[in-house]
């Protein structure tokens, strides 16, 4: 049997290693980082002395036969593998070219990528349930936008969160309050306060929120993008009449909850005001590509 698992969600690469692993308890794996041809196809091709069956994990092994113009080699080698014995490959990026071909054919292959807005919310939920609590639809996208996609933090905050409502005797669901909380919010959700701060006029909090970013190591490139994607939302939501959370989600390739967001912030700006800012994050960024202060770049896009 071979499988390939690729992508870049890790966490539910190693949730589908596991289940897979699971199948055959009183089988160890042999893991291999990085191995060369030779490495794997010893261990493939040899009979194990303890163990009737044989499993080989290989990471990150793939691309670099590929590379080195190995396919053939390997293809044949994995022509070779007994009934009994199980290769596993985790990679990165999907194989091109002829050995994606084979393995088309020959494993079973799964990829894993980020969840789109809807099917992470979705995701949420199932899993809350799974561990023993139920969350409510507003909680479910109130933590998505705090956590985002990432699978490792989602499934920490999420046991975090069951145990806490377990103990409630009278309501075991997990409700916004929870998650405002016990959540630690990722810094993309801190960047819709630093815009409230900012839509409100609130000059004080936003230079305030900048100055927590960089004094927590964000980089000041990365503040500054999100600034710019989070008024391009701000924009598209200005730019078109009564427009919906999910259209505009659906435009701006984002969460609901951000496009909802989106629209409540741009009610506070005019369409001049939009472009007045536009200018100065362009300006900010001219400024931090000629190594201006990083605190003095950003700060000029809140102060006029």
């Amino acid at each position: 049997m071979i499988y390939l698992f690729w992508g870049p969600e890790e966490f539910s690469i190693q949730v589908a290693l596991q289940k897979v692993l699971k199948e055959s308890p009183e089988t160890s794996p042999i893991i291999l980082q990085e191995p060369d041809i030779s490495t794997l196809s010893n261990e493939l091709l040899t009979d194990s002395f303890f163990e009737n069956k044989k499993t080989v994990v290989a990471y990150y092994f793939l691309e670099k036969t590929i590379k080195d113009k190995n396919e053939a080699t390997l293809r044949k080698i994995l022509d070779k593998i007994a009934p009994d014995t199980t290769a596993i490959f985790i990679e990165k990026n999907e194989p091109k070219g002829p050995l994606k071909k084979y393995l088309t054919e020959n494993a079973t292959v799964k990829s894993f990528g980020k969840l789109p807005g809807r099917d992470l919310v979705d995701y949420i939920k199932n899993r809350a349930q799974e561990l023993g609590a139920n969350i409510s639809p507003l909680a479910a996208e109130r933590f998505a936008t705090y956590v985002g996609s990432d699978f490792w933090q989602i499934e920490e905050e999420l046991k975090k969160l069951s145990l806490y409502v377990k103990d409630n005797e009278l309501d075991q669901t997990i409700d916004v309050s929870d998650i405002d909380e016990l959540v630690h919010s990722s810094f993309e959700a801190n960047i819709f306060e630093l815009m409230d701060a900012i839509s409100q006029r609130n000059t004080n909090r936003a230079i305030a929120l900048l100055d927590s970013f960089l004094e927590a190591g964000e980089n000041e490139i990365y503040i500054l993008t999100m600034i710019a994607r989070q008024f391009r939302n701000i924009a598209m939501a200005k730019a078109e009449k009564n427009i919906t959370d999910t259209i505009l989600a659906k435009k701006a390739g984002v969460h609901p909850f951000v496009a909802k967001k989106s629209i409540q912030q741009a009610r506070n700006f005019t369409l001049e005001e939009i472009s007045e800012i536009y200018a100065r994050i362009a300006k900010a960024d001219l400024g931090l590509k000629s190594n201006q202060n990083p605190k003095q770049a950003l700060q000029s896009i809140i102060l006029k």
